[in-house]
């Protein structure tokens, strides 16, 4: 199928089902030699080894990978960190964040709320 994304963009993807887990699969054309881009999954059932993913809290990312950076792409933010090359976590702020808080500064001095959990887990090449 076909993914418009945050950016508006048409993205070949599958969607597959490993067990009681869902995962979206971004490839990079349609054509047979295509190459996976990313995995990305909101589905609870994704875990990194560690044992966060969709719907633990950034108290449990913090606790579990250390000091995170927050990256805004396209009104979203993602905690990324050192020690998780490839690995980032989408944020479910709601309402709670106004786009482009994080454009234009030093990104380290914003904070999401406590309660604030994960929305997706998303997977990549670094």
């Amino acid at each position: 199928m076909w993914d418009w994304g945050d950016e508006g963009i048409p993205e070949p993807v599958l969607l597959v089902r490993f067990g009681a887990m869902e995962v979206r699969i971004t490839l990079d054309s349609t054509l047979p030699d295509s190459r996976v881009r990313s995995l990305l999954s909101s589905d609870v059932a994704a875990r990194t080894p560690e044992g966060v993913g969709p719907g633990s809290s950034v108290t449990e990312l913090q606790r579990t990978y250390g000091k995170p950076t927050y990256v805004e792409a396209e009104c979203a933010v993602f905690a990324t960190f050192k020690g998780t090359p490839g690995i980032s976590f989408r944020l479910d702020l709601l309402k709670n964040f106004e786009c482009g808080t994080l454009e234009g500064t030093d990104g380290p001095r914003w904070r999401p709320p406590p309660t604030t959990r994960v929305r997706e887990v998303f997977i990549y090449s670094p």
